[in-house]
């Protein structure tokens, strides 16, 4: 009994004791304050530490027939879990300090830093139920997996429209330091990925994979960093572009761009059960039409006068209130030979449906209020890093990791849960050790352009 009670909470103790030690915590310190941070530190651990053991087959904690060995690692696991934690809130503490020294008249808003934390959840989520996975012993319960489906795309839009809500402004959008260190980080979590994936027997190099590997934004690995490249080398003359015209035409550029890419290809792709396959669109074509709207949200507003917040907070519900309503009733397999739309048909990031999705839900955060939140604004800064280390070759991991022998709705579901919690923490914990080893390579590109200049 001594030693189940142990191994829970003595990790979470190591954390506490070592926590106050070093931050040199007083008697008058609130105790409120200390319990809160115990529960918390102690929920996060032992999450953490049962879904890696999860990940690893063990589906139940069962004490009867546990073994001293299992207690022991489990012990164990939670301590390392601990330290982990310990190291990241001491740089994320060292994070706060230089934000709030470096901020001192100008305040950032932390709205759209929580809208790419959800959209990078959503996208982690819809990767899990992503691929030709059986789902039929849910049952009823599969409707589920159908809206989880939806939400990757809508994730997708939305870090569309906010890179193109902030570019459009920029007297500098292209930063030759951003490109490479952006360069960088592709190229280490590509060769990280592979490295994993081969280790793991899921993937067999050859020369093919490797010029992949070292390439990965030319052979498209994550096709929306290769979008985004793209895009970003554009966007000087994108803006300039788009700065010349005046409000009807820019209206009116907006429209043919959503009727031609949006609108007749969702009217169209019904017989075919496919949006993506009509005048020459693409993955970039779309993200690029959704630069364009937020370039305009951000230049002349979006219903500023006759939509507040609450109204696209309706207009969001409803939304989702009709594409339940379509998934719900609308046959899986397609309406007949002929037609061949399933309920699943507006998933595509350019479907009409889509689009209100994802313009309603930025203008709900566009319209919302916050103040700055130095822990909200780090987890943004890593939401590239976590869709680069989850995404890609690293999905290979899911598939050696999770949806192993699922029966039933609860399984799935408890499954779903522990591969995104494992995600998020893995990728959040190997992206914040990244970014500090990516400051001396910051510091020597500095050195190199103060000696090109002086020359």
């Amino acid at each position: 009994m001594l030693l189940n009670i142990s191994m829970f909470f003595i990790p979470t103790l190591f954390v506490e004791a070592t926590q106050m030690y070093y931050t040199q915590h007083t008697k008058r310190h609130k105790k409120y304050r200390v319990l809160r941070m115990f529960l918390l530190h102690f929920l996060l651990i032992n999450v953490c530490t049962f879904s890696i053991s999860y990940a690893r087959g063990v589906k139940a904690l069962n004490f009867e027939q546990m073994t001293i060995s299992y207690r022991l690692k489990y012990m164990g696991l939670g301590l390392v879990l601990g330290l982990m934690l310990l190291v990241f809130a001491q740089f994320g503490s060292n994070k706060t300090k230089k934000l709030s020294s470096h901020l001192t008249s100008k305040v950032r808003n932390s709205n759209f830093d929580l809208l790419k934390i959800i959209a990078i959840g959503l996208i982690v989520l819809f990767h899990y139920v992503y691929g030709k996975w059986d789902y039929s012993s849910m049952g009823n319960y599969k409707v589920i997996i159908d809206v989880i489906w939806m939400l990757g795309e809508l994730g997708v839009n939305v870090f569309a429209l906010i890179s193109g809500y902030f570019m459009i402004e920029q007297e500098r959008p292209f930063k030759a330091k951003k490109i490479c260190l952006m360069w960088i980080q592709v190229i280490f979590y590509s060769i990280l990925s592979t490295t994993v994936t081969v280790k793991m027997g899921v993937l067999e190099i050859d020369w093919g994979r490797t010029l992949q590997t070292i390439f990965p934004i030319t052979y498209r690995i994550w096709w929306y960093a290769s979008a985004y490249f793209c895009l970003y080398f554009l966007t000087p003359f994108i803006n300039k572009g788009l700065k010349t015209l005046e409000k009807k035409e820019y209206i009116k550029l907006n429209l043919i761009l959503l009727l031609a890419f949006s609108i007749w290809p969702t009217f169209i792709g019904i017989i075919h059960n496919d949006t993506e396959s009509f005048l020459f669109y693409n993955r970039f074509i779309w993200i690029l039409s959704l630069y364009c709207i937020a370039g305009y949200i951000r230049i002349y507003g979006l219903c500023r006068e006759k939509c507040t917040l609450c109204h696209w907070l309706f207009i969001h519900i409803c939304t989702w209130i009709l594409t339940l309503l379509f998934i719900v009733f609308m046959p899986e397999n397609g309406i007949s030979n002929q037609i061949k739309m399933k309920n699943t048909y507006f998933w595509s990031p350019n479907s009409t449906v889509m689009v209100v999705l994802s313009i309603s839900l930025f203008m709900i955060f566009c319209n919302l209020k916050m103040n700055e939140n130095s822990v909200i604004s780090y987890i943004a800064s890593c939401v590239f890093g976590i869709y680069l280390g989850h995404a890609g070759r690293s999905g290979m991991i899911w598939s050696a990791l999770f949806h192993k022998d699922l029966v039933g709705a609860k399984a799935v579901i408890t499954d779903m849960v522990c591969a995104f919690t494992c995600t998020i923490m893995a990728t959040l914990i190997i992206e914040s050790i990244r970014k500090q080893m990516e400051k001396p390579i910051a510091w020597i590109y500095d050195i190199i352009l103060r000696r090109c200049k002086s020359m």
